[in-house]
């Protein structure tokens, strides 16, 4: 199993506690910090539609909030930071432009 697969099962009890306060993730995706580093940790990028209708200093605090209730210290460190985007996007063909473009100098 790989890092990324590592943090995905990792993750799941933070979804879990967004969801049972009532404001699940409805998708998200993990981007690596720094792209082709062994050791890097993750940006989590997520979205949902309750998003649309907060700041982004609510969203963001909701996020961490759960983060740190549901996580270990370890799986924390392995977070670079949270993204939020629009609900409208699509994150995993944006990882996938994100990927290309990150080759492209």
């Amino acid at each position: 199993m790989d890092r990324e697969e590592t943090l995905n099962l990792e993750l799941i009890p933070f979804f879990k506690c967004c969801a049972d306060y009532g404001k699940a993730v409805e998708d998200y995706c993990l981007e690596e910090a720094y792209p082709g580093v062994t050791s890097t940790s993750y940006f989590i990028t997520v979205k949902a539609a309750w998003m649309d209708d907060l700041g982004l200093y609510e969203i963001l605090e909701y996020l961490f909030e759960r983060l740190f209730e549901s996580t270990s210290v370890e799986t924390r460190k392995k977070v670079f930071g949270i993204r939020v985007r629009n609900s409208s996007i699509d994150l995993h063909k944006l990882k996938e432009q994100n990927i290309r473009n990150s080759y492209m100098y």
